[in-house]
């Protein structure tokens, strides 16, 4: 019998006889329906079944009732039964559609079931992350006052209980990609995307390293919203970073390879792909939604905190937000807000290194081990290009250009050239790229001697590679001599 009236409600929604539909529906008992379509949900029609038995109820309108225990009977099977995940977005997807259509009261149940869905934390039964924006979208529109468990209060009032309990409530690991992600679909005040993203980001610190970039992409999204609060994430990341990886080399530097925070080291390949994934997500989300200008202004109230912003990580994210990362072959190094940005921190931290190399007042104040060391993130950085790791392989490039470009500044010459001398020895490939670039400055700015200092260096320790940039030699030589015959002249 079942079989036969699944078929035949089948039949008549692909024949498009609406009004048959609708009377074969009114005439089937609502506990048989409803045992009906959730038991043959999983099955080759579930979802066609499910799709008319809504069709047919939206022309009905006797059938109210018995259309939310249907609703309700499947939501709960989908959390009882493992479905593929395109056959559950599709459930859902098609619900969405009929949403407008339920009253109040039963949006409130339907949002009610997200919330536990939520609550329970299952990730093989997440209905809930394509459901919940909606019905609260509807529900926060609703005119009037509506009933939630004997209170009455308006659908803005209630819309604010559910994302407080929502903030408020442990996530499990497994949902937390989808949690978030679930937000790019609610509208947000400031305040409201401050509480999320904070959530999330102290959740970091307890996720594998692999579990991370796929979040990361999805809190990126929600951060747009209010692209300040881009530095909570990458703070958190840093620290996490930090933690499992960049401390240890500092320890390893140090000779000191023990590292008592950690039972169970991450491995670093792990770690690696994971930072380089977040950071090609951070440079995707944020190309066409934020400009070098705001980035630099985003940054700019922890100007104070070098060891926040100068960091292997955090270094690199700065340079994967701008534009001359993406675009290295049509945007100056000069026109960079980012790479100007880099520089003056730079600059401020060399300059307070070398106070501590020179006075005794100064270095009892300032603690020197908390300085970082700009020549070591660089090494660091070259390592990370060679290992494979190019997501930022351009503009690290860059940063070592705009270092070596700064007006009146020895010590960042002093760095810089420093840090293309190891490039190149690390990865040659990009010697002839680096001597023509060379060349340029060389040309326009021939009073200032780091430019020929720094081909010089690069003659006397990458012989071989230099070698290969022949013409580039070349051409400079002669453009040299008739410069000094010139002034003969």
């Amino acid at each position: 019998m079942v079989p036969n009236i699944a078929a035949a409600v089948i039949k008549l929604g692909q024949q498009k006889k609406n009004d048959e539909l609708k009377e074969i529906l009114e005439r089937i008992p609502t506990k048989e329906l409803v045992d009906l379509v959730s038991s043959n949900i999983g099955g080759a029609d579930g979802f066609t079944l499910w799709h008319f038995v809504l069709l047919g109820m939206t022309h009905s309108s006797k059938t109210s009732d018995k259309r939310f225990q249907i609703t309700m009977a499947v939501l709960q099977q989908l959390n009882r039964v493992e479905l593929a995940t395109k056959v559950a977005f599709d459930i859902v997807s098609r619900l969405v559609l009929d949403l407008p259509k339920f009253g109040p009261d039963q949006l409130v149940e339907i949002l009610e079931y997200c919330v536990e869905s939520i609550r329970a934390g299952d990730p093989k039964c997440m209905g809930w992350k394509d459901l919940l924006p909606d019905v609260l979208s509807l529900l926060s529109q609703q005119v009037g006052r509506i009933s939630v468990n004997g209170f009455i209060m308006t659908g803005v009032e209630y819309r604010k209980k559910v994302l407080d309990e929502l903030f408020k409530m442990k996530i499990q690991n497994g949902i937390l990609t989808s949690f978030t992600g679930m937000f790019r679909e609610v509208q947000l005040s400031r305040e409201e995307a401050t509480l999320l993203v904070g959530k999330v980001c102290d959740a970091i610190r307890h996720l594998e390293a692999l579990e991370i970039p796929a979040l990361t992409f999805q809190l990126f999204h929600v951060c747009l919203k209010y692209s300040s609060l881009l530095v909570l994430p990458i703070y958190s990341l840093q620290k996490y970073f930090h933690k499992h990886y960049y401390k240890r080399i500092a320890s390893n530097d140090c000779g000191d390879s023990t590292d008592f925070d950690s039972i169970e080291p991450v491995s670093d390949k792990e770690l690696r792909e994971a930072e380089e994934t977040i950071l090609y997500h951070l440079s995707n989300v944020t190309e066409f939604r934020l400009d070098e200008a705001q980035v630099v202004a985003m940054f700019k109230p922890f100007q104070n905190m070098p060891e926040f912003l100068l960091t292997p990580f955090v270094i690199s994210a700065l340079i994967a937000m701008s534009k001359i990362n993406r675009t290295p072959d049509t945007m100056k190094v000069v026109s960079s807000q980012v790479m100007a940005f880099l520089v003056r921190l730079v600059a401020e931290n060399e300059h307070e290194r070398e106070l501590c190399q020179r006075s005794a007042w100064c270095r009892g104040r300032i603690d020197s081990s908390g300085v970082p060391d700009v020549n070591r993130i660089l090494t660091i950085l070259t390592e990370h290009s060679q290992e494979g790791m190019e997501v930022v392989t351009p503009g690290v490039i860059h940063f070592g250009f705009a270092l070596l470009i700064a007006k009146k500044q020895p010590r960042l010459h002093t760095i810089a050239i420093a840090f293309l001398q190891n490039f190149i020895k690390k990865r040659f490939i990009f010697g002839n790229g680096i001597v023509d670039k060379l060349k340029q400055y060389l040309f326009v700015e021939l009073e200032a001697m780091q430019f020929s200092e720094c081909l010089i260096t690069l003659s006397l320790t990458s012989a071989l590679t230099l070698s290969e940039c022949g013409s580039s030699i070349s051409y400079i030589l002669e453009y040299l001599l008739l410069v000094s015959l010139f002034r003969e002249i």
